[in-house]
């Protein structure tokens, strides 16, 4: 944030990478308990993504108390989804991650 803050008046980049929901999967645990899917694992990586979603809207907030959420180029762009190994639910894709579909690697992102 202190970025934003030290350059509201100018033009900047931002690359924000999130290392969730990858490896290590870690939540606290206060988060995790939340949810109870049967699957321990998910409930992480589940509780994991909830802290990305807040961490992004805290920047989102940021930018709209300065006044900087207008005329403003905002990417968020993820991958197909999780690894069959660690209980991700891929919803409508039709395979995990790494699967090849119609001789190419499956690959989303949203732009929004």
């Amino acid at each position: 944030m202190q970025l934003i803050r030290r350059n509201a008046g100018r033009n900047w980049f931002l690359y924000l990478a999130f290392n969730a929901v990858h490896a290590s999967t870690q939540a606290p645990p206060e988060t995790i308990a939340k949810y109870n899917t049967g699957m321990p694992n998910r409930d992480i990586l589940i509780a994991m993504l909830e802290h990305e979603n807040r961490a992004i809207g805290r920047l989102l907030d940021e930018l709209k108390l300065r006044g900087l959420d207008r005329n403003r180029l905002i990417l968020f762009l993820s991958n197909n989804g999780g690894a069959r190994a660690n209980s991700s639910n891929k919803c409508l894709l039709r395979d995990f991650k790494r699967a090849l579909v119609r001789s190419r690697l499956q690959e989303t992102g949203r732009l929004g």
